[in-house]
């Protein structure tokens, strides 16, 4: 049913031409299809795991082929869209409206822009040659394979162009970077510990527990070629060519296990599975999706008013809350990682529970991934006061201290009561002081009382830009939600608008349709009004005709009326000469008689 849902679906125009321009990229000879050693590395460049990917390939490659149709590269396509955008990878997802895949390279907009996208015609072909490729795993297997040997390894300029600077900004002292440094950074890789730890004895073959630039470089290499291909085989020695190629001497090159168990045990990281946690399964859940809720930029961490203003939300003291930051920002950065995050949101659930906020943060509560860093924190107390860094407890207590105290020394501050118990003491046990030692000590009292009222002034002022601060902040949060608020209507407004719009496109089109639908009436209207012009025209000739031959006739027959006329008045007259003769001949046979 799903394979069905995969051929079915069609993507949108505009997916279509961003689909079309990809497909340009794998497949210039418009040969229909995607091989998997293409694929794989342009599907990498979504930046998705592996394992997300493999899935996608299984539901894309519905025959189990080894290679995608172009149809079936749509939908890979739109499935890394819906991974990317946190919606569910599945087939029957597919008409869901999401943005287009980010790919690394790619921008959609210089892409999208352009007056014209190349256009592919290219049928849904198969491969003719045989292959036993069947999935990602062994397509991703075959990719790693046209690699060169990791025994003949070089690390090209470019690449270590690239390690060299990353180097250089991780702050190396002494040509080198510490365990703990490159520790750091190799973990952002989310390599697992056997992993980083096989690099580790590659990378540093004289068991320094550091890196120099040369075994950064290597260190870098190994970690790239793992995560293009995680079933990689490393060497059990670093090859000569890869570290001569990295700026080293090849001369001293260690075999695996050689390296010395303290480096060992600075790449080496707690297993969370493993150690007991007093953050429950449950708890880290859903304080992880709190977290993600707030990591709007995807950053790792939370900073600023951000978690602050979430923290707040218990109603708890900010006092509390400060007590509360500092025991969960264990790394003493200012920000909170997610575990930090979680241990924070224990504490104030645990205090709301009527629990109490402990001095000093458990052992059990520290993220078992972080317990060394809580060590080395923990050791950083030991240190002198004047040396360790000020936390915001100790600012707090300090701000205390000087509500507290009259008078200071300096450097430090003297209780007054303490001062004056002292001058008595020394007084009621000590001779009598000489005058020039009196002359001092007022000297010094009244520089005490100078750096006092000094410090109060400080305190004065700090206090009123403290209160300026507070009220600029309030202004900023009230004009955040106000905007925030006006976002929202905006929001709604545009959405509003965008409905209206797709109504009157719906109305105009439905205009336009019934206009064609008129024109074409009106076609047959005109052609209709021509034919009856051409016969009003032909009527029109006729009746001119008619008219011609009836007024002929008129003349016609007034000339009969004339002649008729004319001979009934010869009639007349003959009838009277008749009845005239007819007399005379009356008379004459009259006479006669």
């Amino acid at each position: 049913m799903e394979a069905n849902q995969g051929a079915l679906w069609r993507p949108t125009e505009r997916e279509q031409r961003a689909y079309t321009y990809l497909l340009s990229i794998l497949d210039p000879h418009k040969e229909g299809t995607i091989e998997g050693q293409a694929a794989v590395p342009f599907f990498q460049k979504s930046g998705l795991p592996d394992a997300v990917l493999g899935g996608i390939w299984q539901l894309a490659d519905t025959d189990s082929k080894g290679h995608l149709t172009t149809q079936e590269f749509n939908v890979a396509m739109k499935l890394i869209s819906l991974s990317q955008a946190n919606r569910p990878v599945m087939l029957s997802s597919l008409n869901e409206d999401v943005g287009l895949p980010e790919l690394r390279g790619i921008s959609w907009q210089q892409v999208l822009s352009s007056p014209s996208t190349v256009s592919l015609s290219g049928t849904h072909g198969r491969r003719d040659s045989n292959t036993s490729s069947t999935g990602w795993t062994s397509i991703m297997g075959t990719a790693a394979a046209s690699q060169v040997s990791l025994s003949e390894a070089v690390v090209s300029l470019k690449e270590k162009q690239q390690y060299t600077q990353i180097f250089e900004k991780s702050g190396p002292v002494d040509g080198a970077i510490s365990g703990a440094a490159a520790r750091t950074l190799f973990l952002k890789t989310k390599l697992t510990n056997e992993q980083l730890g096989r690099v580790w004895m590659l990378a540093d073959p004289h068991s320094e527990g550091k890196l120099r630039l040369p075994g950064f470089i290597v260190a870098m290499y190994f970690i790239r070629r793992i995560m293009e291909n995680r079933n990689i085989e490393l060497p059990r020695t670093c090859p000569a060519s890869l570290w001569r190629s990295a700026g080293g001497d090849p001369k001293v090159l260690s075999p695996l296990g050689s390296m010395s168990q303290t480096s060992l045990t600075s790449m080496s990281t707690p297993d969370l599975a493993d150690t007991q946690w007093d953050v429950t399964k449950e708890e880290w859940q859903r304080y992880e999706q709190f977290f993600n809720s707030l990591d709007t930029q995807r950053v790792g961490y939370l900073s600023g008013d951000v978690p602050v203003n979430f923290f707040l939300k218990s109603k708890l003291p900010e006092s509390l809350l400060s007590k509360v930051w500092d025991l969960a920002d264990i790394k003493r950065s200012g920000k909170l990682s997610k575990e930090e995050f979680a241990v924070a949101m224990h504490l104030i659930n645990a205090r709301l529970l009527g629990g109490q906020i402990p001095d000093k943060l458990p052992a059990t509560l520290v993220p078992p991934s972080m317990r060394r860093a809580a060590i080395s924190s923990s050791s950083m107390q030991n240190l002198s006061p004047t040396l360790r860094p000020v936390s915001a407890r100790d600012r707090v207590q300090l701000a205390d201290n000087l509500k507290r105290s009259t008078s200071y020394a300096a450097g430090r501050s003297v209780p007054t009561s303490m001062s004056r118990t002292s001058t008595v003491r020394s007084t009621a046990m000590s001779p009598p002081l000489e005058s020039d030692e009196l002359t001092a000590l007022q000297t010094q009292l009244r520089q005490m009382e100078d750096i006092s009222r000094g410090l109060q002034t400080q305190r004065t002022e700090t206090a009123n830009q403290l209160a300026q601060a507070s009220t600029r902040k309030q202004e900023l949060e009230g004009r955040l939600v106000a905007l925030q608020s006006s976002h929202d209507v905006e929001q709604r407004v545009n959405q509003e608008l965008k409905e209206r719009l797709k109504s009157e496109e719906s109305k105009v089109a439905a205009l336009q349709a019934q206009v064609s639908d008129a024109n074409k009436r009106l076609s047959v209207v005109s052609a209709q009004h021509a034919q009856l012009e051409q016969d009003v025209h032909r009527v029109q000739t006729q009746q001119a005709a008619l008219a011609q031959r009836l007024q002929q006739a008129q003349a016609d027959e007034r000339q009969m009326h004339n002649e008729i006329g004319a001979l009934e008045q010869r009639k007349q007259m003959l009838e009277q000469k008749l009845v005239e003769t007819q007399n005379q001949i009356t008379q004459l046979h009259k006479s006669n008689q």
